[in-house]
Parts: structure tokens; C-alpha cells; sequence
């Protein structure tokens, strides 16, 4: 029953009557169609992420990503890849539930998506990466300048420009706190976790 806070367009499919949502406390997904079901179950007994979440369906069953008049600032398939990059900065969170009876209950989030990002910006670096792959197809929805990407092959972009450049999806910035702090530890994790060819 919670509104989206993410957009008038997530919160009209969250109010259809064939919508299915997952359980997720911070980063639920609305689904309809066929497969509604399948894609949003067991989000409430895995990381927000995880492999075994919606957000690793999507991907595997070959969705596109498409943004109605926003940018790649608000790429949250990102943090999917961080997850299951297992990336040293994901943070175990808390998330305030309705629990029994109605009252308010406290319970952990893992690999929770806290602190900056460079992709939070637009022309980050990773924004650079996936319009050299030629993998962001432009166009208007409507008034909106809009585009998409297919899933899979976003994410193998992304994940292949992080071995290349282990901090690809943090900021250079030095000022910044955050990824100043988890800019060595990310190259260290990346280096030990690289597939070997």
C-alpha cells in the first residue's frame, strides 16, 4: 500500500489492479503481464539486489531499461552490478516495516546503496562507457526525450569497464567524502575478484 517515491508513472502501475509488488522495504518493484508474479517474488528474503531478486531476473530474462524523460542518474540496475560485484562499500542498513498488529518494526537491509556515486552526475564516467558501446538507443516518448538499454548487455558493459577501471562508478572528486574514503579498498576488492583470462 505505499505510494512510490519515484514518480508519478511507478506509482500508476503500482495502483492498477493486476499490478504485483514486491516485498522489499526500501527498493520494491511493481510489476503486470504474465510474469508479474515470478519476477517481484522472495524479494523479502534476499538482498535488495541480490542474485536471486528481481533485479537479476530482469537482466537474465533480457529486459530493456527505459527512461521517460529523466537520465542515467537514476540508474538503479548500477546498484544491482555493485551487489553482485559484492562491492566493499554496500552498507547494512536499517528500514522501519509495518509489523504485527500494525506497530512499527526495525529490520536490516544488506548491501543497502548509501553514500555518493559518480553516476548520481550526469556525464559520468560509466554515462562516457555505455555511449561508446553504442549500447544507449535516444528517442521521444510523447514530449519527452527518452532512451533505453538492453539489460544485459548494460550490464556487461559496466561490469567489463569495472575490471578495466575498478572505480568507474565512483567520483574522482577529492572533496568527496565517501568515495575518496572506499576508493582504494574498491581497487584492492576488484584486483583480488578479477576473473582470471
Amino acid at each position: 500500500q505505499t505510494p512510490s517515491r519515484v514518480g508519478m508513472i511507478s506509482e500508476a502501475l503500482r495502483r492498477r489492479p493486476e499490478a504485483r509488488r514486491s516485498a522489499h522495504p526500501t527498493h520494491s518493484i511493481a510489476a503486470i503481464g504474465g510474469r508479474a508474479g515470478e519476477l517481484v517474488a522472495g524479494h523479502d528474503k534476499t538482498s535488495t539486489f541480490g542474485k536471486n531478486s528481481p533485479y537479476r531476473r530482469y537482466v537474465d530474462w533480457g529486459a530493456k531499461i527505459l527512461f521517460l524523460g529523466v537520465k542515467l542518474t537514476c540508474n538503479t540496475t548500477l546498484h544491482a552490478v555493485e551487489d553482485w560485484l559484492d562491492m566493499p562499500y554496500l552498507a547494512v542498513e536499517r528500514a522501519v516495516i509495518k509489523g504485527a498488529g500494525g506497530r512499527p518494526q526495525i529490520i536490516q537491509v544488506t548491501k543497502s546503496p548509501t553514500g555518493d556515486r559518480d553516476f548520481y552526475r550526469s556525464g559520468s564516467k560509466v554515462e562516457r562507457l555505455l555511449r561508446r558501446a553504442g549500447v544507449m538507443h535516444r528517442g521521444k516518448v510523447g514530449a519527452a526525450d527518452s532512451f533505453w538499454m538492453p539489460a544485459q548487455e548494460m550490464v556487461e558493459v559496466v561490469v567489463k569497464g569495472i575490471y578495466e577501471e575498478p572505480t568507474l562508478l565512483l567520483c574522482d572528486d577529492r572533496r568527496c567524502d565517501f568515495c575518496s574514503r572506499h576508493r582504494q579498498p574498491t581497487i584492492d576488492h576488484i584486483r583480488r575478484n578479477r576473473p582470471r583470462t
